[in-house]
């Protein structure tokens, strides 16, 4: 196997336990949830110390000088999206299971191979346009609400109804389940 597999395949797995890490953190018991966006600003300042641990242990931060204006552009735009990646998400989670909004956030992935093609110049072949088609169905499929199928046309979907407004900045309008979780 090579190391970029198994790196990818950690990055995976971590980042598939990472939102039900989440969901359970934000959950408050029968007082409601915490809120997103300070759940995202601990997570934050959590990352930061190990991280930057990481970098002096391999020595690596004396590459920082050599960054040209690019680099930092980049890496600066990379930071904003993270963020907001992860404010929205984290706010997605506050209002619904799990098991439904990953498969939209996991809808990343199209994003990026459609970006690495167009911009990045990345190779583009018939299994890889056959298998980002796979991963839109699949988003589809795991998106829709059986429940929304019974509403009348022209009535709001039931999930969009107890989920809340979409706004990142919203307060919190669910409430979890009362009882044991896991």
């Amino acid at each position: 196997m090579k190391l970029w597999w198994l790196y990818a395949l950690l990055g995976a797995f971590f980042g598939g336990i990472m939102p039900l890490f989440v969901k359970r953190g934000l959950q408050l018991g029968s007082d409601g949830t915490i809120d997103s966006n300070l759940a995202t600003a601990i997570r934050v300042v959590m990352l930061l110390v190990p991280v930057w641990l990481l970098v002096w242990y391999q020595g690596t931060a004396g590459q920082m000088p050599r960054f040209t204006r690019m680099n930092w552009l980049f890496l600066a735009l990379s930071a904003v999206a993270t963020g907001l990646s992860w404010l929205f998400s984290f706010k997605a989670l506050q209002y619904a299971d799990a098991s439904r909004v990953m498969p939209i956030d996991k809808f990343s992935l199209v994003i990026s191979v459609g970006g690495g093609i167009l911009f990045l110049g990345e190779a583009c072949s018939g299994r890889l346009v056959v298998a980002v088609a796979l991963i839109v169905a699949g988003t589809l499929l795991a998106i829709k609400n059986p429940q929304d199928a019974n509403r009348k046309r022209g009535e709001p979907p039931k999930s969009a109804q107890a989920e809340g407004p979409l706004s990142p900045v919203a307060g919190p309008a669910w409430k979890p389940p009362a009882g044991p979780i896991g």
